[in-house]
């Protein structure tokens, strides 16, 4: 609004057709290569329930690309998804798969059920347990956790 010296309406319709055009360019964008995924939920604070089926909350899976780091060390993220579903059901995560992501990726997931009919329809799944330890603790899901907002070791 001050950058552009218009009023807060316009600056505000603004945003969103900017999003907007965002949003429809990358929509049907497969990612391929090496592939972090995980289910989370999007949603404020709210007393009562917490975690899965809590009030409130949209499920949704997060997906980062990832190419090597010619210097070494971790990968580089390229492009990255934020899909809303309605559950993380093994039909619902396998429909998901087959439009979100290439038939050559390596899925990296964690433990939950739902990826591993995900990881059917890819050539490679690589699924990491976390428990007991947090995934902000491991590597492999470094990228996840940054987009996310997690922790991470580095």
């Amino acid at each position: 609004m001050r950058s552009l010296g218009i009023s807060w309406r316009a600056a505000w319709r603004l945003k969103h057709k900017l999003l907007r055009a965002m949003q429809e360019r990358e929509a049907d964008r497969v990612l391929r290569g090496r592939v972090e995924a995980d289910d989370a939920y999007l949603g404020g604070a709210r007393s009562g329930n917490r975690g899965r089926g809590a009030a409130g909350k949209r499920p949704f899976v997060i997906a980062v690309e990832t190419r090597p780091n010619p210097e070494g060390g971790l990968p580089h993220p390229v492009y990255v998804r934020f899909d809303p579903l309605p559950d993380f059901r093994q039909t619902t995560l396998a429909h998901w798969a087959e439009r979100a992501l290439d038939v050559d990726t390596l899925m990296v997931s964690d433990g939950l059920a739902g990826f591993l009919a995900a990881g059917a329809q890819v050539t490679y799944h690589q699924r990491v347990v976390v428990h007991p330890r947090k995934s902000s603790e491991l590597d492999c899901f470094h990228w996840i956790n940054t987009l996310l907002g997690g922790s991470s070791p580095l």
